[in-house]
């Protein structure tokens, strides 16, 4: 049976509506048709109540920077740059910098952020999963943590061509997905294959798209995965991968 929730529930990601506040609704149905704005509120309401959220860089970003300087790496995207701490790594190891987040709020804080540092970046504030506002084989790099997986796997194919779309020819990934260990049934809800919706907690309202490390590696058909692997932690498990656009897109 289709699980009824309330607006209630969710009500700082739908607005003030009082009417909406007290019928019950279709829960699959609801976030199907009000995914972009959702996550848009949801993560705006995140950066307004917790500020920057993550200060320090991925563990692996030091070994990237190497790696992206090595293959003369210039330009650099960092897709999905929330209040900004990638955005400041780069920028400080000297790369030309530029960020996209669908959360206005989190670009500002991003903005702040690079002021207060000194630093420049180009920054937009775009739904991702849509056609992405740059040039073909724009970027020599393009650097994407806890994002990708924000959507149901036909949208997420649609990002991957448009990442090889806006990245040169030999040009480097740097992506993250997350996982979790166990969720409650009573705290998710599958809104359509391997893609769930969290209920309760801190990701309340965000789609989750369930990868593992063979999906991920398949999903990137047109890249050479350079590496991969699964970081556990205590409730989640992080899945890198860095790869190299192949020659022949």
């Amino acid at each position: 049976m289709i699980a009824k929730l309330k607006i209630l529930s969710v009500s700082p990601f739908v607005g003030s509506n009082p009417t909406l506040r007290t019928k019950n609704i279709n829960l699959i149905n609801f976030y199907i048709e009000n995914m972009t704005k959702l996550k848009r509120n949801v993560w705006n309401e995140t950066f307004k109540e917790k500020g920057k959220v993550f200060i320090k860089p991925q563990r692996d970003m030091p070994r990237i920077i190497k790696i992206f300087k090595k293959h003369n790496v210039k330009k650099v995207l960092d897709l999905g740059c929330g209040s900004g701490r990638h955005l400041v790594f780069l920028a400080k190891h000297g790369f030309d910098t530029y960020g996209i987040d669908i959360a206005k709020y989190g670009v500002s804080m991003s903005r702040n952020w690079l002021k207060e540092e000194e630093l420049k970046a180009n920054l937009k504030v775009c739904d991702i999963y849509k056609k992405l506002p740059y040039k073909d084989n724009f970027f020599d790099a393009i650097v994407s943590t806890r994002t990708l997986h924000h959507e149901k796997i036909g949208k997420i194919r649609k990002l991957i061509k448009e990442m090889e779309r806006i990245l040169r020819k030999n040009g480097l990934i740097f992506i993250t997905v997350l996982n979790f260990k166990y969720i409650p049934k009573n705290e998710m809800k599958q809104i359509a294959p391997r893609t769930f919706i969290h209920l309760k907690g801190n990701d309340v309202g965000l789609p989750h798209y369930k990868f593992d490390e063979s999906m991920l590696s398949a999903e990137f058909k047109n890249f050479k995965v350079l590496g991969l692997w699964s970081e556990p932690q205590e409730k989640i498990v992080n899945i890198v991968c860095w790869a190299r656009k192949n020659n022949m897109i």
